[in-house]
């Protein structure tokens, strides 16, 4: 009777040993995670405030009036150029 308590006692450590190995391992890869996400959060963050930045100088260019509307003009022209000629680049590339 006491070597199966004993055999159990043993076998009831083992798994409490296991589980404890287990949580350590899950709060390890959980504060990694976290960290991971936070730095990611502030990755957006800066990304959408440069995007803000940006179309708001889209929106001052375009209330500007005729000064600017030559500028616009080409810098739409390059941009549809610049696309035109990536476009043709990753064709080649394929083909």
């Amino acid at each position: 009777m006491d070597l199966e308590n004993q055999r159990r006692t043993e076998e009831l450590s083992a798994k409490v040993n296991r589980l404890k190995h287990l949580t350590i391992d899950m709060d390890k890869e959980i504060k990694g995670q976290n960290t991971y996400l936070d730095s990611m959060g502030f990755d957006f963050s800066s990304t959408a405030s440069l995007i803000k930045g940006g179309a708001g100088r889209i929106t001052g260019m375009l209330n500007s009036g005729k000064s600017n509307r030559k500028v616009m003009f080409y810098t739409i022209l390059a941009l549809v150029v610049g696309f035109m000629v990536l476009y043709k680049l990753f064709m080649r590339v394929r083909a």
